[in-house]
C-alpha cells in the first residue's frame, strides 16, 4: 500500500499544476484528476484551500461510461503520465519507476522514524533534520535518490540516522582553488584535518599541501573519474578517514557534533529534480553572503534581526583540472556549525514539523504546548503561533530583500526555528548557495561587488515572483496548511493574519516595497512546476532557461483591497493592531480595530466640531484597545478633547464626571507606550559626587518605549543597548568624524565594548538605542542626575533625570525626527517616575544649534557653567511646562 506521505506529495504537486483538477464537495470531499477517458477520484481527510490536501488513501477510477472502481497508485501514476502527449515509452517507464522507488524509500524511512520516536517528538537539531521522511511535500517522487542502492541509502541518507566516515585527500600547492572570508583556506582545512585525524596522522601531510575532505560517495566517484587519473601525482588519496558524520535533510550537507564546521559537498546523486554537484559559481555565493554580512550594512541587518542567525558558508575549496578549471565533483564548502558543543534543544527543521505522521504533525504538538503554557484556547494559540512565525521567520527574510537586496530562497527545508514553550522565537537560515542579490545590494556593498555583478544578480523588477515561490508558495503555504489541519482554524482566517502582517511591513517604510506590493496586490503567484519538471526529466540545476519550469497559481493574499485604509501601529510594547476610520456622516465615524487579521473592537466617534467629541464603545473587551482608539481620535481625527462613555479605572480619579479628557491628561496617563517601572526603594545612598540619592529601581529590560507617530507614519522604539547586537553600530557612530569631537569616544571595538559594559553595570545610567521602524538611528543615555557629574552644578532634585543624545543615522536627521524622539525620551522620564520634576541636559555651550533646537521640546537654557573638560549649557525641561506646551 502506498504511504500517505507519497500520496500527498504526488497528488498535491499535480493538483497545483494540472489545469482541470477540482475539489468535489461531499462527505468526505474528493479531488478529481481528469485523465484520458475518465478521471481519478481521491477522498480527502483534510481539504486545503491552497491545495495542500491530505488524502485518505483510496483511489477510484471513473471511466467514460460512468462506472467507478478502485484502482492502485501505480495505475494512477501511469494514467496521469499517459495524459501528457510528449511522455511515452522509456520516459513514462522511468517516471513510474522513480515514483515507485521513492515511495518504497518513504515506507522504510517512516517505519524507522516511527520506531525511533515511538513515544516522543524530535527535540534536537539533528533529530529534526533526520525526520523529513516524506521529503519535498509538493513533488511526485519526493525521496527519489538515483542511483543509490538500498544499502547506500541506509548508510548515507539522513532518515536512517547512521553515522559514517569522511575520507581525506591531499592536493599539491597550485592545483587547488578556493576562497575564505575572514578565514585562510589552507589554515582552516589543515585545522579541520588535525581535529579529525589527530596530530600523528596529520604529521604525514606533505608540507604546504591542502587536505580536502570528501563524502564517501563523492570520494568513490572521484577515484573513478578521468580527472583523478589525470591528476594522480597532484592529488593523493591519504587513506585516512574520520568518523562520526551525519547527513542532514539535504543529504549533501553533513554534520559532526564536535567540529566547528559542517560540510556541504558535491554529491553525485540526483535528488528530486537535480544532480547535487556544487559548482565554484555556487560556492562563491556563500562567500559573497559572508562579505555582505561583514560589511556595515550587513551588520545593521543583523542588528535589526536579533533573533535571526544567517548560517554562513565562508570557506570553500576544490581541485583544479589539468586545464586549470575548478572541478565540481571534489568541491566542498565549509558551513558554520553553530551547534558545535552547544545545546540544540528545541531546534526544529520547519519542513519536518509541518510534515504529518500517523499521530499528526509536530506543529500540532508545539501549538498545544503553547496553548497549555499560556492558557490559550487552541484557536488563539494557532493565531499566536502564526504571528510569532511571521515576526521571527518571515519578516527577517522580507527585510533582507526589501532593504538590503539580499534574496534568501527560503523554502521550508532551509529554515530552522527555535521554540520556547512551543512558540517560535528565533530562526536560523541555511543554504548560502541558494541566494540571489538585487538592488540596492551593489550600492550598499561596493567591496563585495568590486569585480562586478555576480551571476546571481537579478534586476529588482524581475525577482519577486521567483522569491515568492520559496517564501510563500513553499514555506508559508505549507505552514498555514499544517496549522489549519492541526487546529481546525481555517486557512482563510490564517491568511487574514498574514495579510495584516505584510500590510504592516509595507507601511513601515521599506527601501523597496515591491515584494510587499507583489504579494498583496498580484492576483497570482509564481510556482515552480515540480511535477512537470520531474516528468519531463529536466535537470533543474543545468537548465539554460529556468523560467520554463514556472507557472502561475492563485495568490491567497489577493482579495482584501481595504488594507490601504488601515493604520497599523503598536497597542503596547509587543503587540500591533490595525485601526480604520470610516464616516457614517459628517460628524459620526466608526473606528474598527483588528489584531491578527480578526476584528477586536469597534468604537463610535461623534465629532460635531474639533473642540467637542465623544467616543462611545460599541464593542471592546481589552482596555489597551480603548486607549489605542483614544489615541486614534486625538491624532487621526485631530480631536482637542474627548468625552468618553467609559473611562478606565486609571482615569476615574483624574477626570471629574462629565469632564472631557485633554491631550495633556492623555499623555500623562496613557499606559500603552511605555514599560511600567517599579518604584524606587526607600533607602538612600551617597554617590561618588558626594550627593545623597534614593536607591534606584532596576533598569528596564527589552523595549521600554514604543509609539506610532501619525504625522511621520513611523514607529519609534527605545530599548537598552544589547552589547553584541549593537556594538558595531555604536563603534561606527562614535568613530564618525562629525560625532567623535563631540562625544570624545573615538576608539577601537574593544574600547567601545568596555565602555558599554561599564554603562550596563552603572545603576544610574540606561544606555539606549533608538529605532524608527526597526532602523537604529541614535544612541542615548538616560541618567539620574543626583549621582551624575552634573548633580553638583545646580540645585538638583532627587528624581531629576538627564539625557545625552547622539543621532548617528543620517537618514533620521532633521527637526521632524528630533521632535519625535526627543519628546519621547523626555516623556518616558516623566511617566515612568511620577516624582521626576525635571529632565536636564548639558551640551557644549558652543553648540548653539543643539541649544536652540532643544527649546522646541521644552529644554530651556538656564545658565552656562564649566565642567573640567568643557563649558556647558544647563538645559531644563520642567514637568508641568512639558505636558502643558510641548507634549504632542
Amino acid at each position: 500500500m502506498t504511504h500517505p506521505l507519497s500520496l500527498n506529495a504526488f497528488f498535491n504537486a499535480l493538483f497545483v499544476e494540472h489545469p482541470h483538477t477540482r475539489v468535489i464537495k461531499a462527505q468526505p470531499d474528493q479531488v478529481s484528476f481528469p485523465c484520458e477517458q475518465g478521471e481519478l477520484l481521491l477522498p480527502l481527510t483534510y481539504t486545503s484551500a491552497a491545495g495542500r490536501h491530505r488524502y485518505q488513501g483510496d483511489i477510484m477510477w471513473r471511466g467514460s461510461d460512468g462506472e467507478t472502481v478502485p484502482t492502485t497508485f501505480a495505475d494512477a501514476v501511469c494514467r496521469i503520465a499517459q495524459s501528457v502527449p510528449e511522455v511515452s515509452g522509456e520516459r513514462l517507464d522511468r517516471f513510474a519507476s522513480r515514483v515507485s522507488q521513492s515511495d518504497a524509500y518513504v515506507q522504510r524511512a517512516e517505519a524507522h522514524w516511527q520506531h525511533r520516536f515511538a513515544d516522543r517528538w524530535p527535540q534536537r537539531f539533528i533529530e529534526s533534520e533526520q525526520s523529513l521522511t516524506g521529503g519535498h511535500s509538493m513533488h511526485p517522487a519526493p525521496k527519489s535518490n538515483e542511483p543509490l542502492a538500498p544499502e547506500q541509502q541506509e548508510a548515507y541518507l539522513p532518515e536512517f540516522a547512521q553515522s559514517f566516515a569522511i575520507e581525506w585527500f591531499a592536493v599539491t600547492p597550485g592545483q587547488w582553488t578556493g576562497e575564505g572570508v575572514n578565514h585562510d583556506v589552507l589554515d582552516t582545512l589543515q585545522s579541520l584535518f588535525v581535529d579529525s585525524v589527530g596530530l600523528t596522522h596529520a604529521a604525514n601531510l606533505p608540507q604546504g599541501w591542502l587536505p580536502i575532505p570528501m563524502h564517501p560517495l563523492q570520494a568513490q566517484a572521484w577515484r573513478d573519474s578521468d580527472d583523478a587519473r589525470a591528476l594522480k601525482n597532484s592529488v593523493i588519496d591519504l587513506a585516512l578517514t574520520s568518523s562520526g558524520w551525519l547527513a542532514t535533510s539535504s543529504s549533501r550537507a553533513i554534520y559532526h557534533p564536535d567540529h566547528p564546521w559542517m560540510l556541504k559537498v558535491s554529491l553525485p546523486v540526483k535528488l528530486t529534480n537535480s544532480v547535487r554537484l556544487l559548482t565554484a559559481t555556487e560556492a562563491k555565493r556563500g562567500t559573497l553572503l559572508s562579505k555582505m554580512l561583514n560589511a556595515a550594512p550587513g551588520q545593521t541587518l543583523q542588528q535589526r534581526t536579533p533573533t535571526t542567525t544567517f548560517i554562513e558558508e565562508p570557506v570553500w575549496c576544490t581541485i583544479l583540472s589539468v586545464q586549470g578549471e575548478p572541478l565540481s565533483l571534489p568541491l566542498v564548502s565549509l558551513r558554520d556549525n553553530i551547534f558545535a558543543h552547544q545545546a540544540d534543544q528545541d531546534v526544529h527543521l520547519l519542513a519536518s514539523i509541518n510534515q504529518p505522521h500517523g499521530q499528526g504533525s509536530q506543529i500540532s504538538a508545539l501549538i498545544a504546548q503553547a496553548a497549555q503554557h499560556h492558557q490559550w484556547t487552541q484557536h488563539d494559540a494557532a493565531h499566536h503561533w502564526l504571528a510569532a512565525f511571521l515576526d521571527h521567520i518571515l519578516y527577517p527574510l522580507c527585510l533582507a530583500r526589501s532593504d538590503y537586496g539580499i534574496l534568501l530562497l527560503a523554502h521550508q527545508q532551509n529554515i530552522l526555528l527555535r521554540t520556547a514553550h512551543g512558540l517560535p522565537n528565533a530562526m536560523m537560515y541555511r543554504d548560502c548557495q541558494g541566494i540571489w542579490v538585487t538592488d540596492p545590494a551593489p550600492a550598499l556593498f561596493p567591496d563585495a561587488f568590486s569585480e562586478g555583478l555576480p551571476s546571481c544578480y537579478v534586476p529588482a523588477d524581475k525577482v519577486d515572483p521567483y522569491l515568492s515561490y520559496y517564501l510563500i508558495g513553499n514555506t508559508l503555504i505549507n505552514t498555514l496548511s499544517a496549522i489549519s489541519e492541526a487546529t481546525g482554524v481555517t486557512e482563510q482566517r490564517l491568511w487574514q493574519v498574514c495579510r495584516q502582517a505584510f500590510a504592516t511591513w509595507r507601511e513601515s517604510h521599506p527601501v523597496d516595497s515591491r515584494l510587499y506590493d507583489y504579494l498583496l496586490d498580484s492576483p497570482t503567484l509564481h510556482w515552480k512546476r515540480n511535477f512537470n519538471t520531474f516528468l519531463a526529466d529536466h535537470n533543474e540545476a543545468t537548465l539554460a532557461d529556468p523560467s520554463q519550469i514556472y507557472t502561475d497559481i492563485d495568490n491567497p493574499f489577493y482579495g482584501d483591497n481595504s488594507l490601504g485604509s488601515w493604520v497599523f501601529k503598536p497597542v503596547n510594547l509587543d503587540r500591533t493592531v490595525g485601526l480604520r476610520s470610516h464616516s457614517l456622516d459628517t460628524s459620526y465615524h466608526l473606528i474598527d480595530v483588528m489584531e491578527h487579521g480578526q476584528a477586536k473592537a469597534t468604537f463610535v466617534l461623534h465629532q460635531p466640531d474639533k473642540d467637542t467629541a465623544t467616543l462611545t464603545t460599541r464593542y471592546c473587551n481589552d482596555e489597551s484597545l480603548w486607549w489605542s482608539a483614544i489615541e486614534h481620535a486625538f491624532y487621526q481625527h485631530q480631536c482637542q478633547a474627548l468625552h468618553a462613555s467609559d473611562y478606565p479605572h486609571a482615569l476615574q480619579s483624574v477626570i471629574a464626571p462629565g469632564t472631557p479628557l485633554t491631550l495633556s491628561q492623555f499623555k500623562q496617563h496613557c499606559p500603552i507606550w511605555h514599560q511600567a517601572q517599579a518604584p524606587a526603594n526607600e533607602g538612600y545612598q551617597t554617590a561618588d559626587n558626594g550627593l545623597t540619592h534614593p536607591t534606584r529601581p532596576e533598569k528596564p529590560r527589552g523595549v521600554f518605549y514604543r509609539r506610532y507617530f501619525y504625522h511621520l507614519k513611523r514607529t519609534l522604539t527605545l530599548r537598552p543597548v544589547a552589547i553584541e547586537r549593537d556594538l558595531a553600530c555604536f563603534h561606527a557612530w562614535h568613530n564618525h568624524p562629525d560625532i567623535a569631537p563631540i562625544w570624545e569616544l573615538e576608539g577601537s571595538l574593544a574600547f567601545h565594548r568596555q565602555y558599554l559594559q561599564k554603562a550596563h553595570h552603572d545603576a544610574h545610567l540606561i544606555p539606549v538605542i533608538g529605532e524608527f521602524d526597526g532602523q537604529p538611528f541614535g544612541y542615548f543615555e538616560i541618567y539620574w542626575v543626583a549621582e551624575d557629574r552634573l548633580g553638583p552644578y545646580y540645585d538638583v532634585d532627587a528624581f531629576d533625570r538627564g539625557v545625552h543624545m547622539l543621532v548617528g543615522n543620517p537618514n533620521f536627521m532633521g527637526r521632524q525626527y528630533f521632535k519625535a524622539w526627543a519628546q519621547s525620551i523626555i516623556h518616558y522620564c516623566f511617566v515612568t517616575e511620577s516624582r521626576t520634576l525635571n529632565v536636564m541636559g548639558e551640551p557644549n555651550a558652543a553648540n548653539w544649534r543643539v541649544v536652540r533646537i532643544s527649546r522646541g521640546v521644552g529644554m530651556k537654557k538656564q545658565k552656562e557653567f564649566d565642567f573640567p573638560h568643557k563649558r556647558a549649557a544647563l538645559l531644563q525641561c520642567e514637568r508641568n511646562d512639558f505636558f502643558a506646551h510641548y507634549a504632542q
